[in-house]
């Protein structure tokens, strides 16, 4: 493909990787008839009705991705209160869920987090019960055949220092505000940990968009945790360099037992 929008048509190389044509950036030309056309979605069934207890009446930030020959799903799940004009947000919890065909769901039995007396759950994340942030949940597998054992699953989160145990405010913004993005870890997907103690110390961007040049290579496939408060290394200036110079945040929606 050709670029005839920069200095001279210098072809861009995009390998053997497959493309969205949504702009113009990778077309040179459109000749005759030819035009770029996004599809209509088609409105299909229901593959997951979020009506479980602990889901609450509000489900959202969902990630899937395959992993080998299952797909995998990730979401927060809360339970919103309406007092007059004002919406009372929990911290809510992280499930997990499985499929071998991206259709037809299973939420385990995980048995990690305890739920109303009960651990007979899919609950994977309870920023509450544990030091452990779940808002924004964004997990990825690592590919880097050099991850550590304990860090075959990577993941970025955020937590609200009103809802969360630890977290403190960020100089300057109310405790409505997340205390940073976290980096997290795990061996299997689902048992996840802290990869340092405190947010990492990127600005700029937010999680997708950096989990996205974790995938892509635009940033080492490998996150390097925090190191003591006050200090900086090349490799951060280097994230903070790849990353987005911003950012869009977008509401919660609030339907009662919503299908995806």
């Amino acid at each position: 493909m050709t670029d005839l929008k920069s200095g001279g048509s210098v072809p861009i190389d995009i390998g053997s990787r497959l493309e969205l044509m949504v702009d113009d950036y990778l077309i040179a030309r459109l000749n005759g008839d030819a035009k770029r056309r996004l599809n209509r979605p088609i409105p299909r069934e229901a593959v997951l009705v979020t009506d479980k207890p602990w889901e609450g009446n509000s489900s959202t930030s969902f990630t899937i991705f395959q992993d080998g020959d299952i797909y995998r799903m990730y979401y927060h799940a809360k339970q919103l209160e309406h007092k007059g004009m004002r919406v009372n947000e929990p911290a809510g919890v992280t499930c997990y869920a499985e499929s071998t065909d991206g259709i037809n769901w299973v939420r385990p039995d995980l048995g990690l987090i305890e739920h109303n007396g009960s651990k007979k759950n899919n609950i994977i994340i309870d920023s509450q019960a544990l030091e452990v942030p779940g808002d924004a949940f964004v997990p990825f597998k690592d590919d880097n055949p050099n991850a550590a054992p304990d860090a075959k699953y990577k993941a970025w989160a955020t937590r609200f220092p009103n809802y969360s145990p630890g977290a403190v405010t960020r100089k300057g913004h109310s405790f409505e505000v997340t205390d940073g993005l976290h980096a997290l870890k795990s061996p299997d997907g689902i048992h996840w940990t802290t990869m340092s103690d405190g947010p990492v110390p990127v600005t700029g961007v937010i999680a997708g968009r950096l989990t996205e040049n974790c995938m892509t290579g635009k940033t080492p496939p490998t996150v390097t945790p925090a190191p003591p408060k006050g200090t900086r290394t090349p490799e951060m200036n280097e994230s903070t360099r790849n990353g987005s110079d911003g950012y869009e945040s977008e509401g919660d929606p609030m339907d009662n037992n919503q299908d995806i």
